[in-house]
C-alpha cells in the first residue's frame, strides 16, 4: 500500500492507495498516450518517433512507408499491452 499525504487549508489528509491500483492508473495513462499517438499518426499520415538524444523524427506515409507502418504498429501493440496490464492489475484477485 502507498500512503499519500497532502496539506489543504492547514489540515493534513491521508490517502491510502493500493499499489495495484496506482500501477493500473499509470498504465492507463500510458495506454491513452499511445492510443493518441496511434490515432494522430493514422489520421494525419505521419507519426512522431524518438530519434537520437532529444531529437524527434517524423515519418510520413508516402516518404518512409516502412518506418511509418513499423512505428504505427508499435504504438498499436503498446496500446494493447497497456490495456491488458490495466485489466490484469485492476481485476487481479
Amino acid at each position: 500500500r502507498v500512503i499519500c499525504v497532502w496539506i489543504r487549508n492547514n489540515d493534513f489528509g491521508f490517502w491510502i492507495l493500493d499499489l495495484g491500483v496506482m500501477s493500473a492508473l499509470i498504465f492507463l495513462v500510458l495506454g491513452v498516450v499511445f492510443l493518441w499517438l496511434f490515432w494522430n499518426g493514422d489520421s494525419k499520415g505521419e507519426v512522431m518517433a524518438r530519434g537520437w538524444g532529444a531529437e524527434i523524427r517524423i515519418y510520413q506515409r508516402n516518404h518512409e512507408p516502412f518506418m511509418y507502418w513499423f512505428t504505427l504498429a508499435l504504438y498499436f501493440i503498446l496500446t494493447i499491452l497497456c490495456v491488458a496490464l490495466v485489466m490484469m492489475l485492476r481485476f487481479h484477485s
